[in-house]
Formats: structure tokens, sequence, C-alpha cells
């Protein structure tokens, strides 16, 4: 029996290594399409007994809205975050875009899933025991750019014993306590990242 637990546990390891190191391939940009980056980071206060921030492997679900040829078109991209809490997505049309939902594992065999919802006009997250749809009742405005930065979403889960989830937006942050004492948090914006990283990509290009 120890042995088919330590065979699961190395082939989620696999997966997981899988998804967190998928190899980025700069696309040229279309002419009518934009760049989307983000960034994820998670503060864990002690589901699974854990109190820990993750930033590397996360699920992230998008959803976006555009208008192509005049009809309302609904997109849904599952990005994983790199070691470092970023995602990125080439060649998406222009419009609107959420978050609706991240999904990590705090451990090897704990998934937690973390949706939006809203009530009324305001979003908010939620732990969620099952997969959830892509529906948004409430789109932000659209973004007409070559960029879309959807700058960093913090979210803090486990604190007390409901199902809400606190929740941020940040542009950066440095050197910053956020959720766990003593934990500080270094991320520079989403596009000075990938610039960094991809001085060279033709989509900061002028």
């Amino acid at each position: 029996m120890r042995g088919v637990i330590a065979a699961v546990m190395i082939a989620f390891a696999f997966l997981l290594s899988c998804a967190t190191s998928q190899r980025f391939v700069p696309q040229e940009p279309r002419e009518g399409r934009s760049l989307l980056v983000g960034g994820i980071l998670l503060e864990n206060h002690g589901i699974e007994d854990l109190y820990q921030a993750k930033k590397a492997g996360i699920l992230v679900k998008v959803v976006g809205r555009s208008v192509r040829d005049g009809e309302e078109v609904i997109d849904v991209y599952r990005l994983v975050t790199d070691r470092n809490g970023y995602f990125i997505k080439q060649n998406v049309p222009p419009g609107s875009y959420v978050i609706k939902g991240v999904e990590v594992y705090l451990a090897p065999n704990s998934k937690t899933l973390v949706r939006a919802f809203w009530d009324g006009p305001l979003m908010y997250y939620e732990l969620t025991e099952r997969e959830f749809d892509y529906a948004v009742r409430i789109w932000p405005d659209p973004i007409d750019e070559k960029i879309i930065n959807m700058n960093i979403l913090h979210l803090e889960v486990g604190i007390g014993s409901g199902k809400d989830v606190v929740y941020d937006i940040y542009r950066s942050l440095q050197n910053q306590v956020l959720g766990l004492p003593g934990v500080r948090h270094t991320m520079p914006n989403p596009v000075e990242y990938y610039q960094a990283r991809y001085p060279d990509l033709a989509w900061f290009g002028s």
C-alpha cells in the first residue's frame, strides 16, 4: 500500500512540475489582438494545517468577453502560473477579462478551489468544493489596448471556519507583509516582470 501511495505522490509531483515549467513560446502579435498578463499570490492560513504562501503552479481560470464580427463572444482560458506566480496569454481579443477562479494544490492530496461570485454589483471570492462554471454576472470595462494587465491578485484562504476568501489587487509588491505574519513578498508588476524576462518580446515594442 505504501508503494502505491508513493507512486501516486511521485506521479503527482511530476505532473505539477510539468504544469509549472511550461515552456513559453513567443508569438508575433496579430493585428487586433492583445497580450494578457497577470499574477497570483495565495496565502494559506491553515488549510491542511499549513501556513504558507503559494505562487507557482496555480491554475488560473480566466474568462473574457469580446465583440467579434458584431457578435459577443465568451472565451475561457486555463493558465498556469510560473514559479514566480505570473501567467501570460498571447493574442487574446481585446475586451473584458475576469479571473473566475483558481485551483491550487496546497498539499499533494488537497486541491483547493476558489471561485468568484457576485452579490449585487460587488464581486467576491469564496472556497468551493465543486468545479465551477464560467458565468460572469458583472463585467469590468473592456480594454482595447495592446497589453491587458490584470495586475496581481492576492488571495487569503483558511481564515476562520467559513468559505470566505479575503482578496485584493496590487500593481506590485515590494517587501510587503500581507496576511501571514512575518512573510514578506516582492513581486514586480506583471508587465515589468515579463519585459525583464523577455526583453525582445515583440509585444513590448513600439
